[in-house]
């Protein structure tokens, strides 16, 4: 099933090209998502993402201006604490 992430602030100047990349290292392989222009923005990450554990979310600026996220598909309290079994599961909390 496809995730999505919802970018709400940025310091960077828009339109902003957003990237899903393997990592956030200098040797990520990424590919390109969609430009937002407006916040805040929803993207949809394809579901052949889903087998990542986590994945980098490159985001360019109008003004060439880059940075890199490292996002996790495990599951995020509010508190941030990520709850992850020993063996990889992630537990879907009802």
């Amino acid at each position: 099933m496809a995730q999505q992430i919802t970018i709400n602030s940025t310091t960077g100047t828009l339109p902003l090209n957003i990237w899903l990349c393997d990592s956030c290292l200098n040797t990520a392989t990424c590919i390109y998502l969609t430009t937002i222009n407006v916040l805040p923005a929803t993207v949809t990450i394809p579901s052949s993402y889903d087998s990542y554990g986590s994945y980098g979310i490159k985001f360019t600026d109008s003004t060439g201006c880059e940075t890199c996220s490292l996002a996790s598909q495990d599951k995020q309290f509010q508190d941030g604490d990520i709850f992850e079994f020993m063996d990889g599961d992630n537990y879907d909390f009802q």
